[in-house]
């Protein structure tokens, strides 16, 4: 389960909230990690997990997704899921003017999701646990591994209101995902017809074009309502002298560019650029230069010391100093779930964009 780091005791906190909740959202398979391993490596061909943009949004076919380790099957289909499919989804139950806490957190391997609830807007304030100005939508969308805190106030009229955690499928009319039930006020005769309310389950992202998306790579274009990550801006608190970024900082950028290939040969490469040796000679042609493929290490990095005779002879390396400042252009072609990070690092995103390839690189 998730590990909470809470503030040391008597410190002053920046949000004032009456409750708080962690959703924990999980892929659902009946097959091993080993196994769903094996799958991955084992396809050679562009997944079918697409968006409506026709990009890679997934690293396997469907199957299932999980709200706090609960859910029902296909709940977004046209029949209503067997048995008392209710019972089995996960639930919040906050009091009618409530603010809560609730931290998001896509534990998953497989998709990317978004996440929203009806009827109430979401307030971010932390993203990888950096506090950030706050900053209002109706949906977040996470990678794998991304988290989110977000401040909602339940002040809508007392009822149902469906929590819906989705994809980011959308090609043939692909909508898949899980649902939770958000539940409060006392009085029963004032809440919407149940049989109305549960009419409401399938409306997708599509229906509701109005809605503000953060964090939208694959939704549609960036617009008023699909917005990119760089509109967050972190919270004056983490404003310091040592911040990156001055001038005396030395820049070393890189271009990172990953694609995926369809046809008989494993389909996810690789080229890395080191813009301070050289500049980048292939210009428009993202398929020139050299591309290697993926390949696990010889044996796991934290059992190699640093070492890169413990990598893969197509492990892509970037040689930095200490005290420099580095900037990494990426190139990435599709959308899938696993995002590029770094492990022991932050570092600040400073733009985002769709070009036209055709035309822009």
């Amino acid at each position: 389960g998730p590990l909470v780091v809470e503030q040391p005791a008597g410190a002053a906190g920046l949000w004032e909230y009456n409750g708080e909740a962690t959703l924990l959202f999980s892929d659902y398979w009946r097959k091993s990690p080993h196994e769903l391993e094996r799958i991955k490596q084992a396809m050679l061909v562009r997944p079918v997990s697409t968006s409506a943009q026709g990009n890679n949004v997934g690293l396997l076919p469907f199957h299932n997704l999980l709200i706090n380790g609960k859910g029902a099957f296909n709940v977004f289909g046209t029949k209503e899921p067997e048995g008392n499919w209710l019972e089995r989804l996960a639930t919040l139950t906050p009091r009618a003017g409530e603010t809560w806490r609730l931290r998001l957190i896509n534990s998953g391997s497989l998709f990317a999701m978004r996440f929203r609830i009806d009827g109430h807007r979401l307030r971010v304030i932390q993203a990888d646990a950096a506090d950030v100005e706050p900053y209002d939508c109706d949906a977040v969308t996470m990678a794998s591994g991304e988290r989110f805190d977000v401040l909602v106030m339940f002040d809508q009229a007392p009822g149902r209101y469906w929590m819906r955690l989705e994809t980011l499928e959308g090609m043939f009319g692909m909508h898949h995902g899980q649902l939770g039930v958000l539940t409060y006020g006392n009085d029963i005769g004032q809440r919407p017809d149940y049989d109305e309310w549960l009419l409401l389950r399938r409306r997708s992202i599509q229906d509701s074009p109005e809605l503000v998306t953060l964090g939208c790579v694959d939704q549609a274009t960036f617009s008023t309502t699909c917005r990119p990550i760089t509109d967050l801006v972190r919270h004056p608190r983490l404003f310091t002298h040592s911040s990156v970024g001055t001038t005396e900082d030395r820049t070393h950028d890189f271009e990172l560019s990953y694609r995926g290939f369809g046809g008989a040969n494993p389909s996810h490469f690789t080229r890395l650029l080191d813009l301070a040796q050289s500049p980048n000679v292939y210009g428009e042609n993202q398929f020139d230069g050299e591309y290697v493929q993926f390949m696990l290490p010889k044996v796991p990095y934290s059992h190699g010391y640093g070492e890169e005779d413990a990598q893969h002879p197509n492990a892509l390396t970037m040689h930095v100093e200490e005290g420099e400042l580095v900037r990494v252009i990426i190139q990435a072609q599709d959308r899938t779930a696993h995002p590029w990070h770094l492990h022991g690092h932050k570092f600040a995103v400073l733009a985002q964009g769709f070009p036209n390839y055709e035309k822009d690189c």
